[in-house]
């Protein structure tokens, strides 16, 4: 048996150009910095550490999809990861007490499912980063060593994206930054170190324009993209990606772009589920 649903997923202005595609994406995150503790190699200081601590971290990460097999999109993507102040402890007088780190990593992004509402993903690339060793030592007086250190960052990393809304979802992620050692102004045991962030947020998905061909209203403006699942509730006919919209009968008039999708199923839904889909995009 086929049933066909119509879905109101968006309204977009129809200008002489329609969505091909959501192939940009914005996320907004906050969490928490966690740097691999330095072992000290100074005299008299042999066996113990420097500690950072957990600090609160904010990251903007865009994204652009050059390549899409449906399943799977490949992304160009650039995260800007900050941390405006961590404080560092140790036994050492001489240690610096305060940290502020910055990193710009762009790289390549693998997404699974791109289109859908469930998108896990993996991220790897390689920058700079930027450390700010703070004005005073452990002991209280000024820093005499260099304020700053510049370094070459190694980003690997993984995440979820679950779309809530047509154009809004959320995300969690994982990200280890692998960086040369900050000078604490102390001598430690590695030059380098993992700087592991964890972070949630926001993420805004992007509309990418095509000028389309003929009238407005011609069937070549119509899109259609093909989706591994849609969300579909018995009796509630709008309803998918995870994303609860109005009666598609309460919709003023005056909207110019209709979403419609189709699900086919075998038999009459008596639970929720998660089926195939096409979604098919055209200016009334």
């Amino acid at each position: 048996m086929k049933v066909r649903i119509l879905l109101l997923l968006g309204v977009l202005a129809a200008t002489g150009s329609v969505a091909a595609a959501q192939k940009n994406d914005l996320g907004l995150l906050i969490g928490g910095n966690i740097v691999g503790n330095q072992s000290i190699n100074s005299p008299g200081f042999q066996g113990t550490n420097v500690n950072v601590s957990t600090a609160v971290t904010y990251e903007a990460a865009y994204a652009r999809r050059f390549f899409n097999a449906g399943v799977a999109g490949l992304y160009i993507e650039l995260p800007v990861v900050g941390t405006p102040s961590a404080d560092v402890s140790s036994a050492d007088p001489n240690a610096t007490s305060k940290l502020a780190s910055l990193f710009i990593t762009p790289g390549i992004k693998l997404k699974l499912f791109p289109g859908s509402g469930f998108s896990p993903w993996a991220s790897v690339g390689g920058g700079f980063a930027r450390f700010d060793q703070g004005r005073q030592l452990q002991s209280g007086v000024d820093n005499p060593g260099p304020r700053n250190t510049n370094t070459s960052a190694v980003q690997f990393g993984g995440g979820l994206d679950l779309r809530v809304l047509p154009f809004i979802g959320v995300r969690g992620e994982i990200r280890d930054f692998y960086t040369g050692s900050p000078q604490y102004n102390v001598s430690t045991t590695n030059d380098r170190q993992h700087n592991l962030l964890v972070a949630g947020g926001f993420v805004l998905n992007f509309l990418s324009y095509e000028q389309g061909k003929g009238p407005i209203r011609g069937p070549s403006l119509c899109v259609q993209q093909s989706y591994w699942g849609c969300v579909v509730f018995p009796g509630l006919p709008i309803l998918s990606f995870l994303s609860i919209l109005p009666p598609i009968e309460q919709v003023s008039e005056t909207i110019s772009t209709l979403l419609t999708v189709k699900v086919l199923v075998s038999e009459p839904l008596v639970a929720p589920a998660m089926l195939p889909c096409t979604l098919t995009m055209c200016p009334t």
